[in-house]
């Protein structure tokens, strides 16, 4: 016991976490595996560690605790609070999966501990509701963020099953768990225990994870061990194979389509092994064709099928088994000791070990007589006579106090620890040691008489005699004693400091309750010095003296509330109280880490807040170091503490405007946190709206004084609630309607995450674009721009939008986002009014038309598909003849992307162009500029060039005059083009490029008299006088 005790000084004094976990770990050696006698004693001590902030250290306890249940179940319910705490107040994803699993260990204890309990008491009652509490808590857990979080739940949610069913005859041959825990061991009509319910509530678990595996929402990760569960359920409870096969069954026809293909191969892989398991089980005899034929389409041979198949004789011999064990259910004899049921004499006698049996039977005899107050004192005094005269010193360095003592468990216990006791002294004699002690407790008083009692009374007053040469003391001495004032208080708190040093031997003593009592008392009525005393006391060591703290505090409120005649209403922060209050929430926060719980868990002890209070608290939340603490106390005392919810909701909605930025972050999301309570979120609604609104204030002449990052502040809050309340959309239209172009600005790139969390199909947004408010045209282009910038736009916000541009609330600009959803007919339509705008916008329609796919994709991942292909863009611009400027800009743009309008686009829509009736204005234009970009187009361009001649060209004046410029370009390929003129429209083509003229004359001379032969005499004629009047008409220039 010492080397316990030394062991525990040094892991409360350690600071580094490896040496505290060493010590430790020793310790547990030492009161689990070497003595477990001491395990109750120091139960206790080791369990306080609990509340270190080290995760290991938390996952230690967890484990201590698995332990000491696993050496004693009558221990589960000293360890079922601290387990409890754990489980719901942690937020480390380590210390939460080791919580689950060490409830999923200690849960079947506690279950055979309970079930073995024949009547009800409360201890067994509220120790099983706890356990029921962590069981709708750990399930819970299945829908976690996090993906071993829900992994270890689902375990939890095996052994539940598992633990709340009937085994059954085939799982019992078959089980290979010796230590299977199920409802077989439960009496129907158990007190505390409900099997029905019980039973019922195991059904409901297995029906949530066959839900949860044909789920698909579940991952990869989690969906495994669901499968693994559900095969260890079916192998071993057979009464559920049927529909876990089912289950598996559709989950094999039905793979989510999530999984990679890599995943897909090792899930199918998965459940061909599981299958093959539920073959090999006897129970699945009904079943053999179903998984055949499943484990058939999985890849698996018929013959390694027919080798995996129970034999008949073993199925055979499981019936016959199954119904023994119905026979055998009828209560049997109660054999004797060291008598065996079995009367089969090829069966191995097994020999039952008659000392554990009748230690538990004499444990069960005393707790009756440790339940008399009688009995108890005769032992005691039967027993009193071997104790010392003075307590032994290693007695009082080691004794603790026992918290739980009286208590049915600690009874139960101790009878335990006497029958264990009377047993180890003489085996051999087992039945006349239960009579003896049974005997001692009932007939103690007649084993030692009165005059025991009295020979220990004559000691005593023989030793009180020989004491009597001192003087006593009484306070009736000290009535004609006079003192001044300072001496009296001297003597006061050197009195109370002797009382303050004595913590170590009250608590030995038993005393603990009533130090603390004269403490308290002597503290709240001397006040001063002797106050300033008993609080440095306090925060010597405030973590292992929170208790004493409250309790002062306590006491001083209850006096407070004494003296103004017991009402709760105060006015005044002058009294005792709020001076304590003031006093100990400083050395809160000069005492203790910035992130320390303690400050939390002490704000919600306070019975009164006063001003000091509310003020350390928005100070504490002030504060960048401990900023976070602050908010989350504020948090807490608002959800716990409703009296505290007008004056701290009101300072945590001002934080959300605090200057700095990462309070203010940290502020939001605590009350985006508190938005969830249908209590609070009218308050937080209003307050995000008063922060937004006065942005409305700024003018155009005061931007300077409202930064950016101001009126993003003033905003975060509201826009941080929108993706909960869809309805307040339309506040923020409003206040966008009327506000400057500035916060417009910024508005317009807040808002993107709130609008994706919102989503598209969102009913309130859709009556948004129905109503389309004044001023909140450029917000909805926004928010259509945002939508499809990475998805295809719903059918009803296109057809929304549509009917607001037809209803003239919206300009044509609106419709560039969702212009791919658009039929074709309405995109030509508004094609000229598009092309009007400015030439970014005019590039960005054309880029979204012709790469329609670029980036985007729809939510089941097809590409987008524009509703005009390149060629019919291009031909529609080229119908844009009201506005040339514009289709010029536009054709020019979409030349210049050669990727999509290749030579072959081109060469197609100026064939298409051709056949049409009356040539666009651009036509030429057109070819000029694709022979430019492509020149092998040099032939092909002469063919359209002849053909334009066959449709008189030169009645369409603009296009004629293209007509000349391309073959003055192409020259000396467009020669032969000219000759097919007529000859009054050569001369057309000389007025307008004279060069021609003479660049034709020689090339006629170049070829040779065949040649010329074919090409009209009239043409001829043409070129030669035209040469002849332009040489006369040179020469009268020159004259005049």
């Amino acid at each position: 016991m010492q080397a316990v005790i030394e062991l525990m000084n040094k892991a409360q004094l350690e600071v580094d976490i490896k040496e505290k976990l060493v010590y430790l770990k020793q310790i547990q050696e030492l009161v689990i595996m070497k003595d477990s006698a001491l395990l109750d004693s120091f139960l206790d001590e080791i369990l306080a560690f609990q509340h270190e902030k080290s995760i290991d250290v938390q996952k230690f306890i967890l484990g201590f605790l698995e332990e000491t249940c696993k050496k004693d179940e009558f221990l589960c319910s000293k360890i079922v609070y601290p387990l409890a705490c754990i489980i719901y107040d942690q937020d480390n994803v380590q210390v939460i999966k080791r919580a689950i699993q060490c409830n999923l260990n200690v849960y079947r204890i506690a279950f055979k501990f309970v079930a073995a309990k024949k009547g009800a008491n409360n201890d067994m009652s509220n120790l099983w509701e706890q356990f029921c509490d962590m069981k709708t808590f750990i399930i819970s857990l299945t829908q976690h963020e996090n993906t071993g979080v829900r992994t270890s739940a689902l375990k939890y949610c095996e052994m539940i099953i598992l633990t709340q069913s009937i085994k059954g005859s085939l799982a019992a041959s078959t089980s290979s768990k010796p230590d299977d825990v199920s409802l077989d061991m439960l009496p129907t009509t158990h007190p505390i225990m409900d099997f029905n319910k019980l039973k019922e509530e195991a059904k409901s678990i297995l029906t949530f994870l066959t839900d949860l595996a044909l789920s698909h929402k579940i991952n990869y990760a989690n969906l495994l061990p669901c499968i693994g569960s559900l095969t260890i359920i079916a192998r071993m409870r057979p009464m559920y194979i049927g529909s876990i096969i089912t289950c598996l069954e559709s989950l094999n026809a039905n793979l989510p389509p999530t999984f990679s293909k890599s995943q897909v191969s090792n899930l199918r892989k998965h459940l061909k092994m599981q299958f093959m398991i539920l073959l090999k089980n006897p129970a699945s005899i009904e079943y053999q064709s179903v998984i055949a034929a499943i484990l058939s389409d999985l890849g698996v041979t018929a013959n390694e099928i027919a080798r995996n198949i129970p034999k008949t004789h073993t199925v055979e011999s499981l019936k016959r088994n199954s119904i023994t064990d119905m026979e055998n259910e009828r209560p049997a004899k109660k054999l004797r000791i060291g008598e065996s049921r079995t009367t089969d004499p090829k069966v191995t006698e097994v020999k039952v070990e008659p000392g554990s049996i009748e230690i538990k039977k004499t444990a069960e005899d005393l707790i009756q007589e440790l339940n008399s107050k009688e009995s108890v004192v005769n032992l005691v005094m039967a027993s009193i006579h071997r104790l010392p005269n003075r307590m032994p010193s290693i007695f009082q360095d080691c004794h603790t106090p026992i918290a739980s003592a009286g208590s049915k468990v600690q009874i139960a216990h101790l009878a335990r620890l006497l029958s264990t006791q009377i047993f180890s002294t003489d085996n051999g004699n087992i039945e006349s040691n239960e009579t003896d002690v049974i005997s001692t407790l009932r007939d103690v008083k007649s084993e030692y008489p009165r005059s025991i009692k009295m020979a220990g009374l004559k000691e005593r007053h023989t030793e009180v005699t020989r004491s009597r040469k001192i003087k006593q003391f009484t306070l009736a001495s000290l009535i004609n004693l006079s003192m001044d004032p300072p001496e009296k208080q001297k003597l006061s708190l050197s009195a109370f400091e002797r009382i303050l040093q004595g913590e170590e031997n009250a608590h030995h003593a038993g005393m603990a309750l009533e130090r603390i009592q004269v403490l308290v008392g002597l503290a709240t009525q001397l006040r001063g010095e002797v106050a300033n005393a008993f609080r440095n006391y306090i925060f010597e060591d405030i973590r292992g003296r929170f208790e004493l703290a409250c309790t002062w505090l306590t006491k001083e409120y209850l006096l407070s509330l004494a003296a103004s005649n017991q009402t709760t209403e105060f006015n005044d922060d002058n009294d005792g109280y709020s001076q304590c209050l003031a006093e100990i929430l400083k050395g809160l926060t000069e005492k203790l880490d910035m992130e320390d719980k303690l400050f939390t868990h002490f704000c919600l002890e306070i019975p009164r807040f006063t001003s000091t209070a509310y003020q350390v608290i928005e100070n504490y939340s002030k504060n960048e170091s401990s900023s976070k603490l602050g908010l989350s106390t504020m948090c807490e005392l608002i959800l716990r503490r409703p009296v505290t919810k007008g004056p701290l909701m009101q300072k945590l909605l001002d934080l959300t405007i605090f200057e700095n930025e990462q309070i203010q972050l940290q502020a939001s999301h605590v009350v985006k946190k508190l938005y969830n309570k249908p209590e609070l979120s009218p308050i937080i609604e209003r307050c995000a709206l008063r922060n937004f609104e006065m942005v409305l204030q700024i003018g155009d002449n005061q931007t300077s004084q409202w930064s950016e990052e101001f009126i993003k502040m003033h905003m975060s809050l509201f826009l941080s609630l929108l993706p909960k309340n869809h309805v307040i959309i339309h506040n923020l239209a409003n206040i966008y309607g009327k506000a400057t172009a500035s916060v417009k600005r910024v508005i317009l790139r807040q808002i993107e995450h709130p609008i994706r969390s919102i989503g598209m199909s969102s009913a309130e947004l859709l009556k948004f674009f129905e109503q389309v408010p004044p001023g909140t045209e450029t917000l909805l282009t926004r928010i259509l721009y945002i939508f499809t910038d990475k998805s295809m736009p719903s059918e009803e916000l296109i057809r929304k939008v549509r009917e607001a541009y037809y209803g003239k609330k919206l300009d044509v600009r609106a419709l560039i986002p969702i212009i791919n959803g658009l039929e074709k007919n309405v995109v030509i339509a508004a094609l000229p009014k598009l092309m009007k705008q400015s030439p970014k916008v005019v590039k960005e329609v054309i880029t979204r038309l012709i790469n329609p796919f670029m980036d985007v994709e729809d939510s089941v991942g097809s590409q987008q598909t524009s509703p005009l292909t390149p060629s019919e863009l291009l031909l529609a611009l080229h119908q844009m003849e009201d506005d040339v400027k514009s289709a010029i800009k536009a054709i020019g743009f979409c030349l210049s992307e050669k990727s999509i309008f290749t030579q072959e686009v081109l060469a197609g829509v100026l064939q298409q162009m051709l056949e049409r009736t009356s040539i666009p204005i651009l036509f030429m234009r057109t070819v000029i500029q694709t022979l430019q970009s492509y020149p092998k187009l040099i032939s092909f361009v002469m063919n359209v060039l002849s053909r334009l001649i066959t449709k008189q060209i030169w009645k369409q004046t603009k296009v004629w005059q293209g007509f000349v410029k391309c073959c003055q370009i192409t020259t000396p390929q467009s020669y032969p083009v000219l000759l097919q003129l007529p000859a009054r429209q050569l001369e057309s083509v000389f007025l307008i490029a004279p060069s021609l003229q003479q660049n034709l004359q020689h090339h006629i001379s170049l070829l040779t008299l065949n040649q010329r032969a074919h090409i009209p005499q009239s043409l001829l004629l043409t070129i030669e006088n035209y040469m002849v009047e332009n040489v006369k008409e040179m020469h009268d220039n020159k004259e005049s």
